[in-house]
């Protein structure tokens, strides 16, 4: 909303009935122990399916919310930039919950909500039942509260016939007693010296004279006006103004110096969608400067010890000023906020960036509850203790509702296949044998998981991951490390699945898998799916069939697609990036066994604790029925007895039967076999027992369209799996 727009604003910050008479202050004796930091919040949002059509602020009558972007899975709105939950219903409770514990964990502390009255003109009731539930849902979580009353909504009464003209005034006083009746008695809403807070926006709804007979002697609150002193107000506030730039900020600062009270605000951009909505003439732009306009415009208003500051704004969508986490920028905005609390209010405030996605990871969770609704009152809990700051024990119990929130698959013939019609997860695989999986089960984003119940693993403990690593030109793609673009802030690309190669190149809800299709292959049974990936770096959008089949219950079969609109890629390499779990130390090639530590001797890491990869071409493999083999195992009798030194995390403890890692592939001349080692765990400096060990197993060839590569887990070791049989070397 800008100050001049069509939606003039008033603030109230809570105050008392019955307050004193208005006394002038002396802004020197204004004693200001720490500035609140507010945050301007639009509750006007109406969407499907929490509501049957798709409102105005999303649509602009020129957007169409159905229709959804292939590439990106962004449905079509009005404005220039996404939510980073996609479009959503202000009324909605889990919308409300997880906006108001990232404004929480922010460092925010409190919310500026718009008004529009008690009038059922056009959505303003939609908004009057938005309002009292964001207020109600502030309280529980310990936000302040304002309100925000749009007094342009008296003209408009007017205009429709529903408001006399000569009853402005009674109207406004009307909307302020009931004001004072119900919501200024919270005990969270905001007071200044025992007083309530209003604030007016623009100039299009009441006039000064009319604002001086709407407020009483005796009982007003401390009215504040937009830029400027109008006769009655005790100060003012601020709001960006686009074709003034950093000026109009400036000048601010320097006229409210003086005033009893006042109100800067802070802002990240200005960039509103209203020309291509052809709603009338953008107001003009104020750039984002990478994220440094809202550090710069925040440090600079908290510097002057104001009792508020306002951040314009949470979600104006459609003036592209939210600081809400968007699949733009992600979290960077709020964590701007973060850091400024703890470098200028509170050096003891403790969230950090990672914890706002625990919000995000709650909101997810409730989207769960109505198909499964025994969390409830596990997810309650994990929201109070966010709210309250303890952040680790609900960061435990999300990731323990995460684990039992979605349905196990369900078993259909030799198959195992995700549940179907509701939450599920998305796991594959062959009933006793090897099965695969994707997030949201345990572990890391950007990952394919493989299972082997069969060796005594617990189930959804991952036996290895498969990580996409496609290259183009000189540049290797990395689906585990490389930052997503549909989900920014969360590291890992969104991986997704489907039963057809072509509806696999759009994203799709992760706790909504594909089932898969069962068939049959050269006269077995057969199970596929389609696993997309979010587009690489560097252009490349590769697509994996995965496919099971009765007669290799051990085996699992990938083959490699591109996506219509893809970089080239020179080839594309699944990669088994877990060696260090089974401890493979063993690798077969064609006549002869290699160790670990032998071509690891002294072990030098060059990177991140890997040491350099090691490659065989294809002379150098064992060959079966036209395909060749690269197989690994551990060099224990018994994994499951080693000794760990006692910073190892419990994760990497071994737990099965030893077995035997495979890749194969059709035997091409340009086809080489890869490993690297590590001799301490991924992303710590916990040594592995008994030294260094292989990490990372894979297969590359040149990229064609379909090239099969599978993988595979079978007990025991390297002899005793019948992969081959050859003499170690010396």
């Amino acid at each position: 909303m800008f100050g001049m727009s069509r939606s003039p604003v008033i603030v109230v910050l809570l105050a008392g009935i019955g307050a004193p008479a208005i006394a002038a202050e002396d802004p020197a004796k204004a004693e200001v122990k720490e500035t609140l930091i507010l945050a301007h919040y639009m509750p006007w949002f109406v969407a499907k399916p929490a509501s049957p059509v798709w409102g105005w602020h999303w649509t602009m009558n020129a957007f169409d919310p159905e229709r959804v972007d292939p590439a990106t899975g962004r449905r079509q709105i009005a404005s220039h930039f996404h939510p980073l939950i996609g479009p959503y219903d202000s009324g909605d409770p889990a919308v409300i919950e997880y906006h108001l514990l990232l404004m929480k964990l922010a460092g925010i502390d409190g919310i500026v909500v718009d008004w529009y009255g008690l009038s059922d003109l056009n959505d303003y009731s939609i908004i009057h039942r938005n309002t009292a539930a964001i207020l109600a849902a502030a309280e529980r979580i310990g936000l302040k509260l304002a309100i925000c009353y749009e007094d342009q909504t008296i003209p408009r009464l007017v205009e429709a016939g529903r408001l006399a003209q000569g009853d402005r005034v009674k109207h406004a006083r009307e909307m302020l007693a009931w004001l004072g009746e119900h919501w200024f008695r919270s005990p969270e809403y905001l007071r200044w010296n025992g007083r309530p807070v209003l604030l007016s926006f623009g100039r299009d709804g009441l006039s000064d004279r009319e604002w001086q007979e709407v407020l009483p002697e005796v009982g007003a609150p401390v009215y504040l006006s937009e830029h400027r002193r109008r006769p009655r107000a005790e100060g003012g506030f601020d709001w960006p103004v686009p074709k003034e730039g950093i000026a109009a900020f400036d000048r601010f600062r320097e006229e409210s110096a003086a005033w009893p009270v006042r109100m800067p605000a802070a802002f990240v951009r200005f960039k509103d969608i209203y020309a291509e909505a052809k709603v009338h003439a953008s107001y003009g732009e104020l750039p984002d400067r990478g994220g440094s306009m809202l550090a710069s415009t925040l440090g600079e208003a908290l510097a002057g010890r104001p009792p508020f500051v306002q951040v314009a704004t949470w979600n104006d969508w459609g003036e592209g000023t939210q600081v809400e986490p968007s699949a733009e920028v992600g979290f960077r905005d709020l964590e701007t906020i973060q850091r400024l609390r703890r470098e200028r209010i509170d050096r003891a405030f403790a969230p950090r960036g990672e914890d706002l996605r625990l919000a995000l990871r709650l909101y997810h969770l409730r989207g769960i509850q109505a198909a499964r609704p025994e969390l409830r009152a596990k997810l309650d809990e994990a929201a109070v203790d966010l709210a309250n700051g303890r952040i680790a024990t609900s960061r435990e119990i999300l990731g323990r509702l995460e684990s039992a929130a979605l349905s196990p698959p369900e078993e259909d013939g030799p198959f195992l296949r995700p549940a179907s019609g509701i939450a599920a997860e998305p796991t594959w695989g062959i009933k006793g044998g090897i099965a695969v999986g994707l997030w949201p089960n345990r572990g890391p984003r950007g990952l394919i998981r493989i299972y082997t119940p069969y060796l005594g693993q617990p189930r959804l403990t991952p036996m290895n991951f498969v990580a996409i690593e496609p290259i183009v030109g000189a540049a290797r793609g990395l689906s585990e490390l490389e930052p997503s673009r549909l989900d920014p802030g969360m590291p890992g690309k969104a991986m997704w699945s489907a039963d057809r190669l072509q509806d696999a190149t759009s994203p799709h809800d992760p706790s909504r898998p594909a089932r898969g299709v069962v068939g049959e292959e050269d006269g077995h049974r057969s199970l596929r799916v389609f696993f997309g990936v979010e587009p690489f770096n560097h252009g490349a959008r590769p697509i994996v069939e995965v496919a099971f089949r009765e007669d290799r219950p051990h085996e699992v079969a990938f083959r490699v697609f591109a996506a219509e609109g893809s970089a080239t890629m020179r080839s594309c390499i699944l990669t088994a990036t877990m060696g260090n779990y089974a401890r493979l130390r063993v690798l077969s090639l064609k006549d002869r066994l290699v160790t670990a530590a032998s071509i690891y001797h002294p072990f030098r890491p060059i990177v991140a604790g890997f040491a350099a990869h090691r490659e065989w071409t294809l002379d150098e493999l064992s060959l079966r029925d036209g395909r060749a083999i690269v197989a690994a195992a551990p060099d224990e009798a018994d994994p499951t007895h080693a000794t760990y030194d006692r910073d190892v995390h419990r994760g990497w403890h071994y737990r099965g039967d030893v077995a035997t890692q495979y890749w194969s592939a059709p035997a091409r001349a340009a086809l080489v076999a890869r490993v690297n080692a590590r001799e301490t765990y991924w992303a710590s400096t916990a040594k592995i027992p008994g030294g260094v060990a292989f990490e990372n197993l894979e297969l590359e060839a040149p990229f064609e369209s379909g090239q099969e590569f599978r993988f595979g887990i079978v007990r025991g070791s390297l002899r005793e799996s019948g992969l081959l049989d050859v003499k170690p070397s010396r």
